[in-house]
């Protein structure tokens, strides 16, 4: 290969520089210093080690915990949207919360009632506002069609009283009620 393809640099440029100016290279000097250690500059090739796996450590805690943050939302509770019921059965003396979900009739057989009470929602869509429990009626029905209506409307301030002694739970349906204009 000819030299003439050879580019050779017209003035040295500092490179390196250790700190308070202990030692300082040019280019050459530092190409030297590859070639032929000497014990002078063992203690900047030593610090230089330690700053190139120091920055090592923290570009890669930096990218471990930018992908955790990243991966954050996922690990957040999935999209819910609940009305929360107390169930009462009067006839032992017990209550028991349960969850319906919005817009789907919901049948829990194993619990006998006498009265049901929305007392709170669970509503945790990105992006939807939760709605006002005051704007959340819920109702009973006697069959999986919501054909025979086992009570009357309840909300948050009126609770459905649907008999003296204990019946099946039936299928209950709650919803969001627009408001009027």
């Amino acid at each position: 290969m000819s030299s003439k393809y050879i580019r050779t640099p017209t003035k040295p440029r500092k490179v390196y520089s250790y700190p308070n100016n202990l030692i300082t290279h040019t280019t050459a000097q530092a190409n030297n210093h590859y070639q032929h250690s000497t014990p002078q500059l063992q203690p900047f090739s030593n610090q230089l080690t330690i700053i190139m796996h120091f920055t090592s450590i923290i570009t890669g805690a930096a990218a471990l915990f930018a992908s955790a943050s990243m991966a954050q939302p996922t690990a957040r509770q999935a999209p819910v949207a609940y009305a929360n019921i107390m169930v009462y059965n009067s006839a032992d003396h017990s209550q028991q919360p349960v969850r319906i979900p919005f817009g789907q009739l919901t049948n829990l057989d194993q619990y006998k009632i006498t009265k049901l009470d929305l007392i709170s929602l669970s509503v945790h869509i990105p992006d939807i506002p939760s709605p006002d429990v005051k704007d959340v009626v819920c109702q009973r029905y006697n069959d999986k069609y919501g054909v025979q209506l086992g009570s009357t409307e309840f909300t948050y301030e009126n609770p459905a009283l649907i008999s003296t002694n204990p019946v099946e739970f039936g299928w209950v349906l709650c919803y969001v009620r627009g408001k009027s204009s």
